[in-house]
């Protein structure tokens, strides 16, 4: 028993707490076992906070380097090519230049995109080293309206002007796709457009025939569907033909009529009034 309680002594793998599991599969405690992907999470993120306000235990060593720009020798942890953030943008004001012109960078010009990106002197350097890029690729087009060039991988006119311009000019030539159908009233076949697939009529005469089949078919339809509407209405609550009471109201049906109200009017066997007749509402159809 002792061997087996000791088996079950597991030490949480997330928190590090020793705890007493219930199964021998277990790996985190009851805590931890809640949510034990959250807890992964906050685990790592308070090493990595306390790797970088303690450190992890080790002695850091000096490590002397020289800045790159102005050749000072200097001492630090970390092996770094700078002394300090001013001489690593004067560094990069002085090793950069015009994608285009070649010119060099000065401490007035915009250095916005001079890490890992082309930088140029000028809107017009920026233009020219596009077109001359687009040049070496294949992407320059000349507009067949205008005849101005332009950079378009996609594109067959420079603007949409100059494409209304051409549809204006020459128009467009829609060809009518047909295919061969058969009539669905008078059965001759005939060249049916595309768009006439849903119903393919051969002619005028024919497409009025069709129309006075939906329309008749339409309200066939609609007629069903009032009559079974009330077939519906009346067998949900069995309406007395006598009182027009539902079934569960009226006594005659519930005693499969051999009861009648108190103050029922007869004409021999036949009930002709009843004292729990009102006055019908307005049926669903």
């Amino acid at each position: 028993m002792n061997t087996e309680k000791n088996l079950l002594e597991k030490e949480c793998e997330i928190c590090g707490v020793w705890f007493t599991a219930s199964r021998k599969t277990q790996k985190y405690c009851p805590e931890c076992g809640k949510h034990p992907e959250r807890e992964k999470i906050r685990l790592r993120k308070n090493l990595q906070e306390s790797i970088y306000r303690c450190g992890t235990g080790r002695k850091r060593e000096e490590v002397t380097c020289v800045c790159r720009n102005c050749g000072k020798e200097f001492k630090t942890y970390n092996k770094v090519p700078f002394c300090s953030d001013s001489c690593k943008i004067e560094y990069a004001i002085k090793s950069t230049t015009c994608a285009f012109c070649g010119k060099k960078m000065t401490d007035t010009d915009d250095q916005r995109y001079m890490s890992g990106r082309p930088w140029y002197c000028s809107e017009t350097c920026k233009d020219n080293y596009r077109w001359k890029r687009a040049i070496e690729n294949g992407e320059v087009k000349t507009c067949p309206e205008c005849g101005k060039p332009f950079i378009e991988k996609e594109r067959t006119y420079c603007s949409m002007t100059c494409y209304k311009k051409h549809l204006a000019k020459h128009g467009v030539k829609r060809v009518p796709q047909t295919v061969k159908k058969r009539c669905i009233v008078c059965g001759k076949v005939f060249d049916c457009s595309v768009d006439g697939l849903m119903n393919p009529v051969c002619s005028r005469e024919c497409a009025s025939i069709l129309d006075k089949r939906n329309r008749k078919k339409a309200d066939s339809e609609k007629k069903d569907l009032s009559q079974k509407k009330r077939k519906e209405y009346i067998e949900s609550n069995g309406l007395c033909g006598i009182c027009r009471t539902s079934y569960k109201d009226c006594e005659r049906l519930q005693s499969n009529f051999t009861a009648s109200p108190e103050g029922s009017c007869f004409s021999g066997s036949l009930v002709i009034k009843c004292p729990k007749f009102t006055v019908p509402k307005k049926l669903p159809w």
